[in-house]
C-alpha cells in the first residue's frame, strides 16, 4: 500500500511538472502599438519621404490642405536613443551625414524570464544585452527633432506661431517593410511679442491658438525604367514649352563642388494615362489633354 501511495505521488508530481512545462507563454503586449522590427526600417534600402498637410484647423490661420513637401531620399539608421532618416542624395561627402529628421526611441528585445535558474513562461524586456543587439524598437513619432515648418517655409511661419505641443493621431500609424504612414497633430500659439503677427485673419477673430495635422509618408525607392529628361540649359527649346514644370536637383560634381541639374516634370513615357472630363467641360480645351502633338 505504501509503495502504491509513493508511485501515485510521483505520478502527480511528474504530471504537475509536465503541465508547468507546457503552459502557454505569457507574451508581452504592445499596448501602445509602437513597437517595430528594426529590419523593416534599416535594411540598407533608400527610402522616399514626404510630409503633407491634411488638416489646417477650424480657423485656417495658415497652411493649405493638400500642400506637400519636397520628396526626400534617405536611409534609416539607429543610434542609442534616436531613429534617424539620413539624406542619401549625392550631396553628402564621404565621412559626413545630413539628418533629414529623427525621433525618440527605446530599443526592445523580449525574452523568457528566469527564476531560480529555470526559464519561466513569462516574457519580459531583456535588460541584460546592449541596445545594438536588440532587434526591435519603440518610437514616439510626435517627437520629431526637425520642425514641420521646415517642410513648408512659405506656409508655416514659426516666427509668429510657436509650436507648443504635438501628438500622434490615434490609429493613424501604418508600418511594414514596404510603407510607413502616420499623422501628427501639432498645436501652435501666436507670438505675443510681435505685433505683425496679429494681422492674420485668425487674430482678427481673436483666435490665438491653431492646430494642424501633418501626414508623414515613406516608401522604399523603387527601380524603374523611367529616364528623366535633363534640360541642357536655359536655351533648351523645350523650356519654352514646359519650363514652368521643372524640378531642380543639386549634386556634388567630380570636383566636390555643388551643381544643379534641372529636370522636366512629366509622366512616365510609354505608359497610358487616362483623363476623365466632367460634364460640361468645354470641348475647345480638351485638346490640351488628348492631342498627341500639342497636348500634354
Amino acid at each position: 500500500m505504501r509503495n502504491q501511495t509513493l508511485i501515485l505521488l510521483l505520478s502527480v508530481i511528474s504530471l504537475s511538472a509536465s503541465c508547468a512545462r507546457k503552459r502557454a507563454v505569457e507574451k508581452m503586449v504592445d499596448v501602445d502599438g509602437n513597437r517595430y522590427a528594426k529590419a523593416d526600417f534599416a535594411d540598407g534600402r533608400p527610402w522616399l519621404g514626404r510630409v503633407m498637410i491634411v488638416n489646417n484647423g477650424s480657423n485656417s490661420a495658415f497652411g493649405f490642405i493638400g500642400s506637400q513637401s519636397d520628396v526626400k531620399l534617405g536611409t534609416f539608421q539607429f543610434t542609442k536613443d534616436k531613429l534617424q532618416f539620413v539624406a542619401d542624395n549625392g550631396l553628402v561627402k564621404d565621412g559626413e551625414q545630413k539628418v533629414i529628421n529623427e525621433w525618440d526611441i527605446t530599443h526592445s528585445e523580449y525574452h523568457r524570464r528566469e527564476s531560480g535558474g529555470k526559464v519561466s513562461n513569462v516574457e519580459t524586456e531583456n535588460e541584460l544585452i546592449p541596445w545594438t543587439e536588440k532587434k526591435h524598437f519603440k518610437v514616439s513619432w510626435e517627437t520629431s527633432t526637425i520642425s514641420e515648418a521646415i517642410s513648408f517655409p512659405y506656409e508655416v511661419d514659426e516666427s509668429c506661431w510657436t509650436k507648443k505641443a504635438s501628438r500622434l493621431v490615434p490609429e493613424s500609424m501604418e508600418a511594414d517593410s514596404e510603407h510607413i504612414n502616420f499623422v501628427v497633430e501639432v498645436d501652435y500659439q501666436v507670438n505675443n511679442e510681435k505685433s505683425r503677427c496679429y494681422s492674420s485673419p485668425a487674430q482678427q477673430h481673436t483666435e490665438y491658438a491653431h492646430t494642424m495635422r501633418y501626414m508623414y509618408s515613406f516608401m522604399p525607392d523603387q527601380i524603374s525604367g523611367y529616364k528623366p529628361y535633363v534640360y541642357t540649359g536655359e536655351n533648351d527649346p523645350l523650356i519654352k514649352k514646359y519650363g514652368y514644370f521643372i524640378s531642380s536637383n543639386p549634386f556634388l560634381n567630380k570636383d566636390g563642388r555643388t551643381e544643379t541639374a534641372f529636370y522636366m516634370n512629366r509622366w512616365v513615357t510609354g505608359k497610358t494615362h487616362t483623363f476623365y472630363f466632367a460634364a460640361g467641360f468645354p470641348e475647345e480645351y480638351k485638346w490640351v489633354y488628348n492631342d498627341p502633338e500639342r497636348g500634354v
